[in-house]
């Protein structure tokens, strides 16, 4: 079964944040371009790294962005967070249902079978050296932890496994927590360190601010 991403406000699927709603038309336009500038372009393969109860991935889902037979690894402890301004909803919620995102996500994911999901519930740093860190993913999303070292590494063990052709989207380059300004707590300083090493081989789609970044790796260059 396979629903239209207008029913996601249905009681169909089971959410409780919107917080990619505003980051829809984006991906939109940034996939369109894509499209246009290689024809050829497809998801095959995906990683995703943090995908709460999976609003990003089933926009993907639902608007064909995923090849019908794509191969979707997650990689999530569904833990949430407690140290960071705007998980409140969520330690709320996991005082009645400890949980709730792993089951929402899992829910969510169901009307979309024909897409081989592959769920890694474990902290990222902690997965990610395991894997095979050889170029195949042609899509890699990364939204886990806010901590600018955290997301660096996120992104360094990304690019191993991302083609050449691929694109890789850092989630919250433009957030920060109004009550921990240590520039640490922010995902900010990981991406741009990682831009800035691995300059030659991104090109940023986005250039000069927006509240992800997206990076589109250059196909003469692994």
């Amino acid at each position: 079964m396979k629903l239209d991403y207008n029913t996601l406000y249905s009681n169909e699927y089971k959410f409780n944040e919107y917080w990619f709603d505003n980051l829809s038309s984006t991906w939109e336009t940034i996939f369109n371009h894509i499209k246009k500038e290689i024809p050829d372009f497809k998801i095959n393969k995906a990683l995703e790294i943090g995908c709460y109860e999976g609003r990003a991935t089933i926009w993907l889902a639902n608007n064909n962005i995923v090849e019908s037979s794509c191969e979707y690894d997650i990689i999530d402890t569904f833990g949430g967070s407690e140290v960071e301004t705007g998980m409140e909803n969520t330690m709320e919620m996991f005082k009645d249902k400890p949980d709730f995102i792993y089951e929402n996500f899992k829910h969510n994911i169901s009307f979309h079978k024909n897409i081989k999901w592959n769920i890694m519930r474990d902290m990222s740093n902690k997965i990610l050296p395991t894997l095979d860190l050889t170029p195949k993913y042609d899509f890699i999303y990364i939204d886990a932890s806010h901590q600018s070292d955290d997301t660096f590494v996120d992104g360094y063990y990304a690019n191993k496994m991302l083609k050449p052709g691929g694109l890789l989207i850092f989630d919250d380059y433009g957030w920060g927590d109004p009550n921990n300004r240590d520039l640490n707590h922010s995902p900010k300083l990981g991406i741009d360190v990682f831009c800035n090493l691995y300059s030659d081989l991104y090109q940023d789609l986005i250039p000069g601010g927006s509240y992800q970044k997206y990076l589109l790796k250059n196909k003469l260059i692994n």
